[in-house]
């Protein structure tokens, strides 16, 4: 694992691999602009909080998604 004798950064690192490096949003971009999420830095912004918030455990389905991909969208248009 880590090369490091700090047993926490030892688990952080080893909870990434095992549970955190394979974590994928289950909308595509092409859904997202389908929800008329403009392609570019919009889209970009909106993709990485989607993809925080199912590594928070916040979201866990592509409804869920879907959905805050709508609110994500209203804020950017403010």
């Amino acid at each position: 694992v880590a090369r490091t004798k700090d047993q926490a950064v030892r688990r952080l690192v080893s909870h990434y691999f095992t549970h955190l490096a394979e974590v994928q949003l289950l909308v595509g971009g092409d859904e997202l602009r389908a929800l008329g999420v403009p392609a570019g830095p919009a889209m970009q912004r909106i993709k990485t909080r989607l993809l925080h918030a199912r590594l928070d455990g916040d979201i866990v389905s592509k409804d869920q998604e879907q959905a805050l991909a709508v609110q994500l969208l209203e804020q950017e248009l403010r």
